[in-house]
């Protein structure tokens, strides 16, 4: 996750703004064990969110990401209401800023398939792992279908061992209450998951942890 996105999610919540955290940091809010450098969020278009968000961001100086920089650039209220979606660098990092999410929508459908979660200590919308799994499909790039095994992976991990949330930490898997507890007719899954698409830390019921590589950097193949 990037360094700075507890700051950043922090300047957009005082200033009330309405956004939906999607992509990378969704996945690691979710428990992914993936490193992601840039923040993305799907915004509210109405008038009143624009001129809140372009508010917050202006002390950030943002710019067009990868743009000549000559290009003549201002962001506010009124070029955010003539565009859609925004690949921005700023102050605090990149910052993808998208009006539409492609496989779901515009944000008020977006929201409808949000959670709210903590990312870093900052309680935020998050795109749901369902919605993540429709956007990961819609976008269709390499990197995207890559992580619709471990969007999977999360799902059934939480299915099978009874979890309303996972986080992960420091290489460790953890539920809400920060305890991985595995029942015996769950333990195979948890391991299973685990190893092909996180390689975290696997807690067997005896209370012993090991920690070993995803089965594919091993160069294992997964056997249905």
């Amino acid at each position: 996750m990037i360094p700075k996105a507890e700051k950043f999610l922090t300047i957009l919540n005082r200033a009330e703004v309405e956004y939906v955290v999607i992509g990378g940091v969704a996945m690691v809010a979710h428990g992914s064990a993936r490193a992601t450098f840039d923040l993305g969020a799907c915004y509210n278009r109405s008038k009143q969110n624009i001129e809140k968000l372009c508010r917050a961001l202006e002390p950030l100086h943002p710019r067009l990401r990868g743009a000549p920089k000559n290009l003549p650039f201002r962001f506010d209220a009124k070029t955010v209401a003539a565009g859609l979606n925004f690949t921005l660098a700023t102050d605090l990092g990149d910052f993808d800023l998208l009006g539409e999410v492609a496989g779901l929508g515009f944000y008020d459908a977006v929201y409808k398939s949000s959670v709210l979660k903590r990312v870093e200590k900052i309680s935020c919308r998050v795109l749901s792992l369902d919605g993540l799994y429709k956007a990961k499909i819609a976008a269709g790039r390499d990197k995207d279908i890559e992580a619709l095994k471990e969007i999977k992976g999360l799902k059934d991990l939480k299915e099978h061992l009874g979890m309303n949330e996972l986080c992960h930490e420091n290489g460790l898997l953890f539920s809400h209450d920060r305890q991985v507890t595995c029942a015996n007719s769950a333990q195979k899954v948890f391991q299973l998951h685990a190893r092909i698409c996180l390689g975290v830390t696997i807690f067997h019921n005896n209370g012993s942890l090991q920690r070993q590589a995803p089965l594919r950097a091993r160069g294992m193949r997964h056997r249905a």
